[in-house]
């Protein structure tokens, strides 16, 4: 099938995760999407792709025959004109992005992360993973990187459809440091061994080069930080974010 150029030109827009729909790239982030609840608009399979060789721990049955059941299937060319980079597994799709607010996630109980202005997006997906994996009530990120741009949705391994995940305003975020409990995630705080951390609170990262502002280290209810080895400057912000999860986690079970 050939595409038309208004076709392409909206999918290269997409990517950038700005509207209701957004794109996923790979099979790996679909599958997780999937399992979310995500709801699926189109689905593009490159030509010549067998779901069923992606490997004992890629593949989903439901999700290969939901896929290979509703792809427009694409040749070489085509396929490549979506994508900006290849795409191993052969899919990419138009997914739809949950409808939240800040309204609906800010009193959910359990522990929440907030990105302050991080730089790379990657990292962010990086740290949408983490956040699934370990059960947060929400992720949200301050500043210009999108958490729903296609490098953070493959990144996150599509773990988006598993939490809120929002982009907030600075007047959020300030209203946020006023009304609730923040921990603010810096070397100037107590080790997570040595500061009791709370369930229903939020927990705040910086930038692995300059950490949070000092506007917020000032303000934030707590400061806390993971114990490192005399020598190193810093963790990588999605190993950060782990550290700070699951020692909150351990800490509720004690």
């Amino acid at each position: 099938m050939s595409l038309t150029q208004e076709e392409i030109n909206f999918y290269q827009k997409a990517r950038r995760g700005k509207g209701d729909l957004v794109i996923v790239d790979g099979f790996h982030a679909l599958k997780h999407g999937l399992r979310f609840d995500a709801v699926i608009e189109k689905i593009y399979m490159r030509e010549g792709v067998d779901l069923s060789q992606l490997g004992e721990t890629v593949v989903d049955q439901a999700v290969v025959d939901k896929v290979a059941s509703g792809a427009v299937t694409l040749n070489e060319d085509a396929f490549e004109k979506l994508t900006t980079a290849h795409v191993r597994t052969g899919v990419t799709a138009v997914m739809r992005k949950p409808g939240y607010s800040l309204e609906d996630i800010i009193d959910r109980p359990g522990s929440k992360v907030i990105l302050e202005h991080p730089r790379d997006l990657d990292n962010v997906g990086a740290c949408i993973r983490v956040a699934a994996a370990a059960d947060c009530a929400a992720l949200l990120v301050v500043g210009d990187m999108n958490p729903w741009h296609v490098r953070a949705i493959r990144a996150a391994a599509g773990c988006q459809w598993a939490l809120p995940v929002l982009q907030v305003s600075e007047v959020e975020f300030d209203c946020i440091i006023k009304k609730y409990i923040t921990y603010a995630c810096t070397d100037e705080g107590g080790t997570v061994y040595d500061v009791p951390l709370e369930n229903d609170a939020f927990y705040i990262f910086g930038t692995e080069r300059d950490g949070i502002t000092q506007a917020v280290r000032e303000r934030a209810t707590k400061k806390i930080s993971l114990p490192m080895r005399a020598g190193v400057a810093s963790l990588n912000l999605a190993t950060s974010v782990s550290g700070i999860l699951y020692a909150q986690k351990n800490d509720q079970l004690q």
